[in-house]
């Protein structure tokens, strides 16, 4: 099973898509925009607008709760 981008310990549960502020169940995301893996805990931290930390192919990105951007 694929782990959560954001921790790397929990399995993934969801594809975040940060751009539509959305999250599916994995393989119902919408294509053509980014789908990050996230398990439910950290789903729970982006949920409550906690600054997390993901890799999107190879660039890290940090969500605040206002967005996402690149660092």
């Amino acid at each position: 099973m694929q782990k959560c981008s954001i921790c790397r310990k929990e399995t993934k549960t969801w594809a975040w898509q940060p751009d539509l502020e959305s999250f599916y169940l994995p393989g119902n995301h919408i294509r053509g925009f980014a789908a990050i893996a996230v398990g439910d805990q950290c789903k729970g931290k982006i949920d409550n607008k906690e600054v997390v930390n993901f890799t999107h192919k190879k660039q890290r990105f940090q969500s605040n709760g206002n967005g996402w951007e690149l660092i």
